[in-house]
């Protein structure tokens, strides 16, 4: 029997993580670390255990390995910066971000992550938004950035240009459509009792999506809808009641 390709086995350990095949991936991961530390796989396996892998500490080893060859890999040092803060590290993780800006001023990641700890820790929504409009500027074209510059925008009010950078995402996105943008406006259109628009974009969405979880929002969203409507017609049907009593 011949050996597989480490090329292969590098492959086949991305698609069994895909397929949801973790301990393949892992074994996989494991033994091509052992056999050749090379840039393409230590960026891979960091990927993996940071996600389906779940080991924020071999996470880091790679990135470790990979920032020691590489100190100026924005993808590595991006990375670094999520595992941080996955692990608490605030400081250190707006450090190493800050890295990756001073390589790459427009790095849409570290952008997006340092609005995410403006808003949510630091509490500071002004730094917040002008974070988020830079990844913007950078990546006009870019339906992630639309988005969280939209859930940022609505969070303070702003709700016409919320509304406009929803729509942007959508229409960026691969098929006209991105399905939390779409989820989002249907809520929005909800929240202000245009039930009409939230069922129309909440449809739309059926339409367009495949993914089990979106597709249960989306149908208990409009089930929702339905029953508010049915809670307004009977609210409708006891008023005359109410009018002829006081007669």
């Amino acid at each position: 029997q011949q050996p597989v390709h480490k090329d292969a086995r590098l492959l086949l350990a991305h698609l069994s993580a895909v397929l949801g095949d973790i301990e393949e991936a892992r074994g996989l991961y494991e033994g091509l670390l052992v056999e050749r530390a090379e840039i393409d796989v230590l960026h891979q396996a960091a990927a993996f255990y940071f996600g389906p892998g779940d080991d924020l500490g071999r996470a880091r080893g790679c990135l470790e390995r990979l920032l020691v060859r590489s100190p100026k890999d924005v993808d590595a040092l991006t990375r670094m910066g999520r595992v941080e803060l996955a692990q608490g590290r605030v400081d250190a993780a707006e450090a190493v971000l800050q890295q990756a800006l001073a390589v790459d001023p427009g790095t849409r990641e570290a952008l997006l992550l340092l609005a995410r700890i403006s808003d949510e820790i630091a509490e500071d929504p002004n730094q917040a938004e002008h974070l988020l409009r830079k990844a913007l500027k950078a990546h006009p074209f870019d339906p992630v950035s639309h988005f969280n510059l939209a859930v940022h925008l609505s969070r303070t009010d702003q709700w016409p240009e919320a509304v406009r950078h929803l729509e942007r995402a959508s229409s960026f996105a691969p098929g006209g459509v991105f399905p939390e943008a779409h989820l989002a406006l249907a809520r929005l259109h909800s929240g202000r009792g245009e039930e009409a628009q939230a069922r129309s974009r909440l449809e739309e969405l059926l339409l367009a999506v495949d993914d089990a979880v979106m597709i249960d929002t989306a149908r208990s969203e409009l089930a929702s809808l339905s029953d508010q409507d049915s809670a307004k017609n009977q609210t409708n049907l006891k008023e005359p009641e109410k009018k002829e009593g006081r007669r």
